[in-house]
């Protein structure tokens, strides 16, 4: 057995999971420094000796196979054993992450221009990928009925990179072409604009609807939906300044929580920045949104998790990206079962793959 293969093996066992992924870790200086602060500052909210605070790390860390630092992040001091249980951590996520997608399809989702092609039908909207020597007559026809519009990197995450382009400002088209391929924003797309409900959010960014779904034996499950948007003057809802995100009720599409900043995590309360009331707000063709995510989920049969970013125009939803892995930062924010689902989910692939290698052994 070669040790990638003990490794595949061993990785499940949630106990030596627990401590490779911590030692790992604290093997560094800047870890263990760290984990001395998060141990304080516990011990400073829960006025608990930091003994105390360690042991019970230690408890709920293990029972979760989590790595130190999801104590803090998750807000596992202020859970009970019982809701801890239920988290989806890191090491869990080693050994079920990779049974979501076949290596095929996880290229599919890391390769933006690719990804377009692919879902094609679900993308609705004009896009050219230019390369160093492309079809000059289709960059030309392209400028012509788009002289505004989003460059992006093909392979970038967190909407770094992404600018929007008004090719009147550049002295010829080639000096364009020139100025894209030193960004590496090749991949050119259509200008989408939000809902006019939804512009109120934020009428720079393109404001999209993050639903995250699950492939289970009994068909499309949704675990998380929220808006995202920016109020820095960016173009995309997940710049690192001035990012949000509110939760979404699955079934009404609803702001059901507070407004919440991606990268501080402070949280805004049920009122938007620019004072109006967030919660309870309406997401347009909300049944259509999530029908289409379930259906991107389904079109690919090797894709058992689908983290998708959808934007609501005023002629309805359109697919933007869909996603490798998401963040499942969000569980401290939110009581839900997000481990059993995921195991489910690795169980039913696994079958599923072992079934299609019998039909073609």
């Amino acid at each position: 057995m070669s040790l990638s293969q003990l490794k595949n093996k061993l990785r499940p066992i949630e106990p030596i999971t627990f401590l490779a992924i911590n030692f790992k870790k604290l093997i560094h200086s800047s870890c263990r420094h760290e984990l001395r602060g998060i141990v304080s500052f516990v011990s400073h909210e829960t006025s608990k000796s930091k003994l105390a605070v360690y042991w019970d790390m230690l408890v709920k860390c293990f029972s979760s196979c989590a790595l130190y630092r999801e104590y803090n992040s998750f807000q596992m001091y202020k859970r009970p054993l019982t809701k801890i249980r239920l988290f989806f951590t890191y090491g869990r996520a080693a050994y079920v992450i990779r049974e979501m997608k076949s290596p095929q399809s996880e290229k599919i989702f890391n390769n933006k221009p690719i990804f377009n092609k692919v879902f094609a039908k679900f993308i609705k909207r004009d896009w050219i990928y230019i390369t160093k020597e492309p079809s000059s007559q289709e960059f030309e026809s392209f400028l012509q009925k788009h002289p505004v519009f989003v460059a992006k990197p093909p392979r970038e995450n967190q909407g770094q990179g992404v600018w929007l382009v008004d090719s009147a400002q550049y002295p010829s088209k080639a000096a364009l072409f020139v100025t894209l391929l030193q960004k590496g924003t090749t991949l050119l797309e259509e200008r989408i604009y939000n809902h006019k409900d939804l512009d109120k959010f934020s009428s720079t960014s393109l404001n999209t609807i993050r639903i995250i779904t699950l492939r289970l034996p009994d068909g499309i499950k949704i675990i998380r939906a929220f808006l995202k948007f920016n109020l820095s003057g960016a173009i995309t809802d997940n710049s690192h300044e001035l990012s949000f995100y509110c939760p979404l009720d699955f079934d009404t599409g609803e702001i059901i929580g507070n407004v919440v900043d991606q990268n501080t995590k402070e949280d805004y309360g049920e009122m938007h920045p620019s004072g109006f009331r967030a919660l309870g707000q309406k997401i347009p063709y909300w049944d259509e949104a999530v029908n289409l995510a379930k259906e991107c989920t389904l079109f690919l049969d090797d894709v058992y998790l689908g983290p998708f970013d959808i934007a609501i125009t005023d002629e309805g939803p359109i697919i933007i990206e869909g996603n490798n892995v998401p963040s499942f930062g969000f569980q401290s924010s939110m009581n839900y079962p997000i481990n059993p689902y995921m195991q489910l989910a690795r169980k039913f692939a696994l079958a599923n793959k072992r079934s299609k290698n019998r039909n073609t052994d």
